[in-house]
């Protein structure tokens, strides 16, 4: 299980939104003045994030929440490898129907590996939100600090 801890900001039945701090090396680290990610940081709010909970728990208080790893791996999977497969398939498939002399042969090749990424991007939308298996991975809190 990957672990944060986070703070109650609202519970509703069977729910507590949670706010996590960014953490990491940026707090220690020297060079915060220079570094990009320490400027996006200051840029972006912090989010509040939906999380299941069997607790009883009150706003403001400090909690563990955790993610299962493997379905966290599955996710990341399916959002990395199959629009990339698509792109390339598509992009291959595109230049092999193709005539060598065909004008702006580059420019359609591009095209329908662009539309073959958004489209698998699009499908596995529709699948997650169909389908009846759930690849979302929800975090739920773990323990009560």
């Amino acid at each position: 299980m990957i672990e944060e801890t986070a703070t109650v900001v609202k519970v509703e039945k069977g729910q507590v939104w949670v706010s996590s701090e960014a953490s990491g090396g940026c707090t220690g680290c020297i060079k915060q003045s220079s570094c990009t990610s320490s400027m996006l940081g200051k840029f972006f709010k912090p989010r509040h994030v939906a999380v299941d909970s069997s607790f009883p728990l009150a706003v403001g208080d400090q909690v563990v929440v955790a993610i299962d790893e493997s379905l966290f791996l599955h996710a990341s999977l399916l959002l990395y490898i199959v629009p990339l497969l698509a792109m390339f398939i598509g992009a291959g498939m595109t230049e092999s129907l193709l005539d060598n002399d065909t004008p702006y042969s580059e420019l359609y090749i591009a095209l329908v590996g662009l539309f073959s990424l958004f489209f698998s991007l699009g499908l596995l939308h529709l699948m997650q939100k169909n389908s009846g298996s759930d690849y979302c991975v929800k975090a739920v809190v773990v323990k009560k600090l």
